[in-house]
């Protein structure tokens, strides 16, 4: 089973930097592998932006399998993320 978490920025995005923190530190208590990768918008698809209609940034993405299972926006507590991970990648 492949799972991936992708963290959506852009530039001078304090709330990204926040959320990439966040991320680390789920991952950390999540304690299985998860491949993890920041893009900034501007190396996102903009079609790819749109079907999913992210405008907001920070975007977090989890993936299983190269599927995408769950998007949330903006900074979140890291126990939501867990949360999120656990419930979505067992």
């Amino acid at each position: 089973m492949n799972r991936k978490i992708t963290l959506i920025t852009t530039k001078g995005c304090e709330g990204c930097k926040i959320m990439n923190n966040i991320i680390q530190r789920a991952l950390d208590l999540y304690e299985k592998p998860v491949d993890y990768e920041i893009k900034d918008k501007d190396n996102v698809d903009i079609e790819f932006l749109k079907k999913y209609h992210i405008t907001d940034f920070p975007t977090t993405i989890l993936y299983q399998d190269d599927i995408i299972i769950f998007i949330t926006t903006g900074t979140k507590p890291v126990e939501q993320i867990k949360k999120a991970m656990t419930l979505h990648f067992g």
